[in-house]
C-alpha cells in the first residue's frame, strides 16, 4: 500500500464519523419539517420570537431570560421561521457530537457519541424544540477541548460567554476556574469576565442607570416592559441591602 492509500484511508477513517454526526443530527429537522404540531409551544416559541424580532426591538437581544448569546446567533436563523432555530441546533448538535467524538481516543467511541447524544430523548426533543440547552452544550464541550489543548485564553473566552447562554454555568465555571488555577494560569483568569462585561457595556450604552429610570418609562421602540420588569426598574440599588 502506498503512502497515497494510506493517506486515503486515514482520512476516509476520520471523515466517516463526522458524516455520520451530521447525518443522524438531521433527523430532528426532518422530524419537525413533517410534524403538523408544534414540539414546545412554551420557551421553545418565545425563543423564536426573541430571535425573529430583536433587530426590530434591539431590546431583545439584551434579555436575560431569553439568553442573549443564544438570541444574537438564532436571529438569522429565525428568519427561515421556527425551523430555522431547529436547523441551528442541529449543525450544534452535529458539532457538539464530533467534539465528543475529538476527546476520546478510540474509532468505535467517535461512532458511538452521535449515538449516544441524540437519541437521548430529552436532548431529540430540545433540538427538535430549537431550546438553549443545545447551545450550552456544544460550548460545554468546545470548552473541554480548548482546556484539553491548553489553549487556556481562548477557552476562557468561550467559557465568560457561558452566563448569557444557560444557568447551568454556575455548576460548570467554578470546575472551569479550577482547571486554570491548577495550572496557574493566573494571567487567563480576568478573561472569564469578557462575556459578562461586554454586554454589561452594550446594555449600560443602551439603557443607562436602570435603577433610576421610571416605571413608566422606556426606550422608544422596544416593547413595554413586563410588570416585574416594571418592578425591579424602580428598585434602587439600597433595597436590596435594606430587604436582606
Amino acid at each position: 500500500m502506498t503512502d497515497r492509500d494510506t493517506n486515503t484511508s486515514l482520512n476516509a477513517r476520520d471523515s466517516g464519523p463526522i458524516v455520520f454526526a451530521f447525518a443522524l443530527a438531521a433527523v430532528p429537522l426532518i422530524v419537525r419539517l413533517l410534524s403538523p404540531g408544534i414540539p414546545d409551544a412554551g420557551d421553545g416559541i418565545l425563543h423564536y420570537q426573541y430571535a425573529r424580532w430583536c433587530w426590530s426591538h434591539p431590546a431583545l437581544l439584551l434579555d436575560l431570560w431569553a439568553k442573549p448569546v443564544f438570541t444574537l446567533l438564532a436571529s438569522p436563523f429565525a428568519l427561515l421561521d421556527a425551523c430555522g432555530l431547529v436547523l441551528m441546533n442541529v449543525l450544534l448538535a452535529a458539532t457538539t457530537a464530533v467534539g465528543i467524538g475529538a476527546l476520546v481516543r478510540t474509532n468505535a467511541a467517535r461512532w458511538l457519541a452521535p449515538l449516544l447524544l441524540l437519541l437521548a430523548p430529552v436532548y431529540f426533543h430540545n433540538v427538535m424544540s430549537g431550546m438553549t440547552e443545545v447551545l450550552f452544550g456544544a460550548a460545554a464541550i468546545g470548552v473541554v477541548w480548548l482546556l484539553l489543548k491548553q489553549r487556556l485564553k481562548h477557552a476562557l473566552i468561550l467559557a465568560s460567554f457561558m452566563p448569557l447562554m444557560r444557568p447551568e454555568w454556575i455548576a460548570f465555571l467554578p470546575c472551569v476556574l479550577v482547571y486554570a488555577a491548577w495550572h496557574r494560569a493566573w494571567r487567563t483568569l480576568p478573561w472569564l469576565l469578557l462575556g459578562s462585561g461586554v454586554y454589561a457595556v452594550l446594555a449600560f450604552v443602551a439603557f443607562g442607570d436602570r435603577s433610576t429610570s421610571s416605571p413608566t418609562t422606556r426606550t422608544p421602540g422596544t416593547p413595554p416592559m413586563a410588570p416585574a420588569q416594571l418592578i425591579i426598574s424602580s428598585v434602587t440599588w439600597m433595597k436590596f441591602w435594606e430587604r436582606l
